[in-house]
């Protein structure tokens, strides 16, 4: 890889994925190998388990399954300060219980719940399991030139996810899935690889690699924050910021496959990706396919947002029947 210079997209993403799979070539146990001690401490420090919640019915789905708007009250893992977390509950259609049934926590994109994700959680109740739409959470959008602010962000994430998880067991949930998509699926890989209580996931057009997905990204919104660092910091390319956001990052959600044990996963791939660049996708199914007890990968022959329409359109019913199939 090129120490000086501009480096464009296409060189560092090709330079990148041969690197990745160089590695996995020399070192193919890698990926299922203990997280950074430090990291596994500061998770441990900042993670309060103590909950409250309330719950209000909230009429009822396009499907009719019964919704009920779940507030869960928690600890900010940054702040300590109490903070919400607000989740759409959506119920199983043959009305079995919590306890009943399985349960599939569903994160959206960035940019929040949407009419796709909404889909996701009718299909999920129809097929009898409870779908909890994790809508938001406080400072869950905060931004910030320093680049630590992604590991803040990705702690606050987990905390969250955590959080929905300690009310499921509360309420003595017998098995627990997620559900992600691009960002969502980031944020459910990394809660994977903590929380043992997760024991499958599907991800759609997810990644690994967050210093280098987040210093080429083609998203909106990082590429706005690329500019603004590489101007207020001083970066003369993009290699020179991508080696500074990997000297702040220290939570990779890659250290983690593997660490809580094997999962079942079903991962959709994009391969014509640029907003989470499809060698982060392609790093992302190497780490699980050396650690999972399952993993399915679906690629689709298009860019990051087709390939999320498609999936919604044409490989839910398959998604959410593997999520039934792998947590009954």
């Amino acid at each position: 890889m090129k120490r000086s210079g501009h480096l464009s997209l296409k060189s560092f993403a090709s330079r990148t994925l041969s690197l990745s799979l160089l590695l996995a070539t020399l070192a193919p146990r890698a990926f299922a190998a203990q997280p950074d001690a430090k990291v596994l401490e500061l998770i441990e420090a900042t993670y309060n388990p103590a909950i409250t919640a309330s719950t209000n019915a909230d009429g009822f789905s396009l499907t009719g399954c019964a919704i009920n708007q779940l507030v869960i009250r928690g600890k900010d893992p940054i702040t300590g300060q109490d903070r919400l977390v607000q989740v759409k509950h959506y119920l199983p259609a043959d009305g079995a219980s919590l306890d009943q049934a399985p349960s599939v926590l569903v994160l959206p994109p960035t940019g929040g719940e949407n009419i796709l994700d909404r889909g996701y959680a009718n299909e999920i109740c129809q097929q009898g399991l409870h779908a909890l739409l994790v809508q938001s959470w406080e400072n869950d959008t905060f931004v910030e030139l320093d680049p630590a602010m992604h590991d803040r962000g990705a702690l606050r994430a987990l905390s969250a996810i955590r959080h929905v998880v300690e009310y499921l067991d509360t309420n003595r949930a017998p098995n627990i899935g997620i559900l992600g998509t691009s960002v969502g699926a980031i944020s459910a890989t990394f809660a994977m690889g903590v929380e043992r209580r997760i024991t499958a996931g599907a991800l759609i057009v997810g990644g690994v690699g967050m210093s280098d997905i987040i210093a080429v990204s083609t998203e909106k919104g990082l590429t706005a924050l690329r500019a603004q660092r590489m101007q207020s910091f001083g970066f003369k390319s993009v290699e020179d910021y991508r080696k500074a956001l990997a000297a702040k990052i220290t939570i990779e959600p890659r250290d983690f496959i593997g660490y809580s044990g094997p999962k079942k996963v079903l991962q959709i791939l994009a391969s014509k990706d640029t907003t989470v660049p499809t060698f982060a996708q392609e790093d992302l199914a190497a780490a699980f396919e050396e650690s999972q007890a399952e993993h399915v990968v679906i690629t689709h022959k298009d860019d990051h947002f087709k390939t999320i329409l498609h999936s919604s359109f044409f490989f839910k019913s398959r998604i959410v029947k593997f999520l039934k199939r792998s947590l009954n």
